[in-house]
């Protein structure tokens, strides 16, 4: 069955891709020009937030640090007392 339909398959593709090669031919410059004016703008845009976005991280990153500060004694701690019984539990876990 499958040879009998792959050549009407193919009479249809090759009816049908000249057609699909003009409709892009024709979309593409459009696109390109849709693309030419947003550009600019996205980059207007872009250049305006930046700034904003670099003044809050500034603003952030020592709160962050603080924040960090506080909570990773304690993280150190218990992790140190997780520790020797992860390696235990690994030990036994290694010979299987």
């Amino acid at each position: 069955m499958a040879a009998r339909i792959a050549p009407k398959e193919r009479q249809m593709a090759a009816r049908i891709a000249p057609k699909e090669r003009q409709m892009a031919a024709r979309i593409a410059p459009k696109e390109r020009q849709m693309a030419a004016r947003i550009a600019p703008k996205e980059r207007q845009m872009a250049a305006r937030i930046a700034p904003k976005e670099r003044q809050m991280a500034a603003r952030i990153a020592p709160k962050e640090r603080q924040m960090a500060a506080r909570i990773a004694p304690n993280g150190r701690r218990k992790s140190a007392r997780i520790a020797p019984k992860e390696r235990q539990n690994s030990a036994e876990r290694a010979p299987e």
